[in-house]
């Protein structure tokens, strides 16, 4: 986002102080602000719904789940993602974030539908992605 930020000319910097991220959190969720903090966290829930259809929808479509394997994949994932996206992290600990969402999503497939086709799940999602990167 630094780039963005120079961008459009607003400063910002990087807050790893446990007290000094609580203080903000405080601010942030008062009312009237311009950023509505209750108001931003009834987006991510809402995000965290879209993950989890495309997630599960897509191993669905793909004919790696069933339509009840699908159903409980996709609550798995939503409430995973509305804990994980409402989470406060560090800088340094949000830069491992992708990886560890992407490897607890795996287990959730994995604990739902065993290894071996949690494992083809993740293949069809990176040769996705590998596939939405070769557009770019």
């Amino acid at each position: 986002v630094k780039p963005i930020f120079r961008k459009n000319e607003v400063p910002a910097v990087y807050v790893e102080q446990k007290d000094q991220r609580d203080n903000l959190m405080v601010d942030f969720r008062s009312a009237g602000k311009w950023y509505e903090g209750t108001d931003v966290d009834k987006l991510i829930m809402e995000e965290a719904g879209r993950i989890a259809e495309r997630v599960a929808g897509d191993a669905a479509k793909a004919g790696l789940i069933n339509e009840k394997e699908t159903r409980a994949i996709k609550s798995d994932v939503e409430s995973y993602f509305k804990k994980a996206l409402l989470n406060i992290r560090t800088c340094s600990e949000s830069d491992s974030t992708g990886a560890r969402c992407q490897a607890d999503v795996y287990d959730i497939f994995r604990d739902r539908i065993g290894k071996k086709r949690a494992d083809k799940v993740r293949q069809m999602f990176e040769a996705g992605q590998s596939s939405d990167t070769d557009k770019d």
